[in-house]
């Protein structure tokens, strides 16, 4: 049996092994800390979206020059100024309006870090009417790429994913 100081000992020794265990299974790494930003970036971003602040999603949502493909081609284009690309997007959610869109849904976000001001997100959403049913496919994937900058983090490439 062990002695009393032994067992003293023993105790500190595997209560410190848990908590360190415990500490890299739990303390957020960089790569937490830029996933968890660029996520609330993104939510941020439907958020307005759905409110319709296109020159707010303009001005502190994405960052010129922005690349961007849309769903329908692959032909990818560069919008070079914030009042351009808030013209489109009122120009994108008119069109939607006419089919009676109300709201961005987001189903899942997978969202990437790959360094500690670079992330990568892949929105999983879907259109939807007034009625509550989809506007075209019922699930959309759009890849999208964040920067952190010195004003925070700013989407600066949009891909919309086509049906296969």
């Amino acid at each position: 049996m062990l002695s009393k100081r032994s067992q003293i000992v023993f105790f500190a020794l595997v209560a410190t092994l848990l908590t360190v265990a415990w500490a890299r299974e739990n303390v957020p790494g960089p790569g937490d800390t830029v996933v968890r930003e660029a996520r609330a970036h993104m939510l941020r971003y439907v958020t307005l979206a759905n409110q319709e602040k296109t020159e707010v999603i303009a001005r502190e949502i994405y960052e010129t020059p922005i690349l961007m493909i849309p769903f329908d081609n692959a032909q990818h284009r560069v919008q070079d100024s914030t009042e351009e690309f808030r013209k489109e997007f009122d120009e994108h959610l008119a069109q939607l309006k006419k089919q009676n869109w109300k709201q961005f849904k987001i189903q899942r976000l997978d969202v990437r870090s790959v360094g500690k001001d670079l992330a990568f997100v892949d929105m999983h959403f879907v259109w939807l009417k007034v009625d509550g049913k989809p506007i075209g496919p019922d699930h959309r994937v759009a890849s999208y790429v964040l920067a952190k900058k010195s004003n925070g983090w700013r989407i600066i490439a949009v891909m919309g994913n086509r049906q296969v």
